[in-house]
């Protein structure tokens, strides 16, 4: 009995201890190390769609707490674009702004991708094909309307979201952390005019002919000379 009780006290001892070791929260995702993950994907499809890849990584970083969120966990959804996606989605909840810039939280449904380029793919179709009521709704976020990634983010302000200051948080995470020179810049190839090849056996053969050609005539004019102090002069009368 006094053995039962002594495992009892040395059970409950240990429960206690556990309880008291600080537990470390789980390490979330940093920017740089979203950044590194998704960059190779941001780059192909903005470019694909000729869209700014600095602008749409400052918006998925920005959208899904740098993959973070409960909707980028659950739905690889880094943009909270709403609807359904291949006839699925999910239902979260999410803050909304009104037209006073004063927020408040609703319910909606928003699309699951099966992958997160499938999500950045799907984004810059919306930027392209824009709403069901006007095709060039983002038409201002379109590299060949803007001449600058700054122009795009604040075609996005009251379109893309609801939020006067949307725009301008999308600059300071670009500026932040330098999104232009890694996914806005062009690789820029150099064309150098190609010099003619000289066909050196031709030049060679021909200054061999020439030389040969120079020794005959050479030889021929002494031969000449000879013969000719030879040969009688013919008078001619008349």
């Amino acid at each position: 009995m006094k053995y039962f009780r002594r495992l009892v006290a040395i059970f409950f001892s240990l429960i206690v201890i556990v309880s008291l070791v600080p537990v470390q929260p789980a390490q979330a995702a940093s920017p740089k190390t979203f950044i590194k993950k998704y960059s190779k994907s941001v780059k192909e499809v903005s470019d694909k769609h000729n869209l700014y890849g600095s602008v749409m990584m400052a918006q998925a970083g920005l959208e899904s707490s740098w993959g973070k969120s409960a909707l980028s966990k659950k739905a690889h959804n880094f943009f909270g674009i709403k609807g359904s996606y291949n006839g699925k989605s999910v239902r979260m909840k999410t803050f909304e702004y009104t037209a006073s810039g004063s927020r408040y939280t609703t319910y909606a449904k928003f699309r699951k991708y099966p992958n997160a380029k499938a999500s950045f793919e799907d984004y810059a179709k919306v930027l392209r094909k824009g709403t069901s009521w006007n095709s060039k709704f983002y038409k201002k976020t379109w590299k060949e309307n803007a001449n600058k990634y700054t122009v795009a983010t604040k075609a996005l302000s009251h379109t893309y979201s609801t939020s006067a200051a949307y725009g301008s948080t999308l600059n300071r995470i670009i500026r932040a952390h330098g999104l232009t020179k890694t996914l806005d810049q062009e690789i820029k190839y150099s064309h150098k005019k190609a010099t003619p090849k000289v066909d050196t056996t031709m030049t060679s053969a021909k200054v061999k002919s020439n030389d040969l050609f120079s020794t005959l005539l050479a030889r021929i004019g002494k031969h000449t000379v000879g013969l000719s102090s030879k040969v009688p002069q013919i008078e001619t009368r008349i």
